[in-house]
């Protein structure tokens, strides 16, 4: 017969799951770089000064600083920052491509994109700004427990993939893939965002092994979803061919990611995650264009 505390400790236990991990890893990670969102602020409604710009014809008089403007020859107006919040979504792939990988010491692409996901919501939550991941069925909100649903729901052994459909016209979002499937299908799914007219960030997750293809003799190669497999007997005699292809196919994702004015970054699991997330908040702190 269990008691009431018995029953208290399994909830607890049920209720915590895989989250305490992967959430402190997170933690940790985001407070080790010490980083925050004040490259997001924009002038506009508010009452927190931004800055001081000269004068332009059709600016309201009431708008111009006057002990500024008596410090030189010119009329300065000052401008209060932006007070709206902003939203950033999260999209992550869930192909069962992206839970392979080489070595027991390395992740998975998939525990990877988790905790860069988490650490750049948290950073983003704590500057004020709203994230979700699409797909969790939640609005944006910089609220703690949005960061907990999101934890909860990246560690889900049964996750659905948000569908584009999810994220909002003219949102920003963050996609992390390991984009291991041909290019035209890439080209669909960012088409899609386009339509929306979305600001997005790509975010490519390899496995060095992937890069490197540093296989030797026979080896036997199986699809993610075990269904193809294929036996070769001298595999490095593929290396030359298989480094050309992934190099032209990662140029490919780049130059789909440019024509749209989109930045590509590119991740391996064996580098520091704290890499790839300092390029991550540099590309979205940096001014749009």
């Amino acid at each position: 017969m269990t008691g009431p505390a018995e029953n208290l400790r399994s909830q607890a236990e049920h209720l915590s799951g895989p989250l305490p991990p992967l959430l402190l890893a997170a933690q940790r990670l985001a407070a080790s770089l010490a980083l925050g969102f004040h490259g997001r602020r924009r002038p506009g409604r508010g009452e927190a000064f931004w800055q001081y710009r000269p004068y332009q014809w059709g600016d309201p008089s009431r708008s111009i600083d006057w002990r500024q403007s008596a410090r030189s020859d010119d009329i300065f107006v000052r401008e209060t920052e932006w007070s709206v919040a902003a939203s950033l979504w999260f999209w992550v792939d869930n192909a069962p491509s992206m839970n392979w990988r080489s070595s027991k010491d390395l992740p998975t692409k998939a525990e990877r994109a988790a905790l860069l996901t988490l650490s750049l919501a948290l950073l983003a939550s704590k500057a004020g700004e709203q994230v979700t991941l699409a797909g969790m069925g939640n609005a944006p909100s910089a609220h703690e427990s949005n960061i907990v649903r999101m934890a909860r729901t990246l560690t889900a052994p049964d996750r659905i993939e948000g569908q584009i459909q999810h994220i909002p016209e003219h949102a920003e979002v963050i996609l992390f893939s390991d984009f291991e499937v041909p290019p035209e299908e890439i080209e669909t799914l960012l088409a899609q965002l386009t339509e929306r007219k979305v600001r997005a960030t790509l975010v490519q997750i390899s496995d060095p092994a992937e890069e490197r293809f540093p296989y030797q003799g026979h080896v036997t190669f199986t699809a993610p979803d075990g269904h193809l497999s294929a036996k070769v007997k001298d595999s490095a005699a593929l290396r030359p061919a298989y480094r050309k292809f992934r190099k032209a196919h990662k140029t490919a994702i780049g130059e789909m990611a440019a024509r749209r004015g989109w930045l590509l970054h590119n991740h391996r699991t064996d580098h520091p995650a704290s890499t790839a997330l300092l390029a991550l908040h540099a590309g979205l702190t940096a001014p749009p264009g």
